[in-house]
């Protein structure tokens, strides 16, 4: 069976440049989170980084790049809104197109929620937010409790618990694109790279191994953080770390 990735004749063939520089965009900026994520919390002990506060050095790009996420995503939706899309090809079965879009909804969610939580950290401890060292206004009200839960370990967890969901959201967007490509011969990945449309195949091989080595060293880090779990780090005053300034 011939590999096909037409969509009706009356949609465009790709997505808008705009969108496909986003995605990508977007995709290296999770990666950095997520890298950074779990080394700003696995690096007690480890002279390099620990010397000089790098841990804070890095915990401030982490939360700038956060901030700089859910302006693209804004951004992104605005795009979105504006520009035609390319339709769903006609040899995806309705139930994986359901599916596409709420897949698509919930990463968009989640990065709303990944962000929040991350923000909510510093503000629900009063030690305060800032993009690259410019001093950013509170968005939470100061809380040592929330619902009668500790502010502390739980909004650590949420913020880590969400960004592992969206970790696996995206695990689950570029298995979607094999299986499409497996079972039902649909190449998507043109849509969203044209220059895949030479071999796509093999482009869809690079980018899945790059994601799997990066899935792979952050589960890594992430378990050796669970291991290691001792007394949480309460969030520091951001105007005592930032390099940004």
């Amino acid at each position: 069976m011939k590999t096909t990735s037409l969509p009706r004749s009356d949609s465009p063939l790709y997505y808008h440049p705009m969108l496909r520089a986003l995605h990508w965009i977007m995709a290296w900026g999770f990666i950095i989170m997520w890298l950074t994520g779990v080394l700003v919390t696995n690096i007690e002990g480890v002279p390099f980084f620990v010397d000089e506060d790098r841990q804070g050095l890095i915990r401030d790009f982490h939360k700038s790049v956060g901030y700089t996420l859910l302006m693209l995503l804004l951004l992104r939706l605005g795009v979105k809104l504006t520009q035609p899309a390319p339709a769903a090809p006609l040899a995806m079965p309705l139930r994986d197109r359901r599916l596409a879009l709420a897949g698509h909804a919930a990463i968009y969610l989640m990065v709303v929620a990944v962000c929040m939580t991350g923000i909510a950290i510093a503000d629900l401890h009063e030690y305060g937010n800032a993009y690259f060292g410019i001093e950013l206004p509170q968005l939470f009200p100061t809380r040592e409790q929330v619902l009668g839960w500790a502010s502390t370990p739980w909004a650590y967890v949420l913020h880590a618990a969400l960004a592992y969901g969206l970790l696996a959201l995206s695990a689950g967007h570029i298995a979607a694109v094999w299986l499409h490509a497996r079972s039902h011969k649909i190449e998507l990945l043109p849509r969203m790279y044209a220059k895949a449309g030479k071999n796509p195949a093999q482009t869809r091989r690079k980018l899945t191994f790059v994601a799997c080595c990066i899935v792979l060293l952050v589960a890594v880090f992430a378990l050796r953080g669970f291991v290691t779990l001792g007394e949480l780090e309460e969030p520091r005053d951001y105007r005592t770390t930032t390099p940004f300034r």
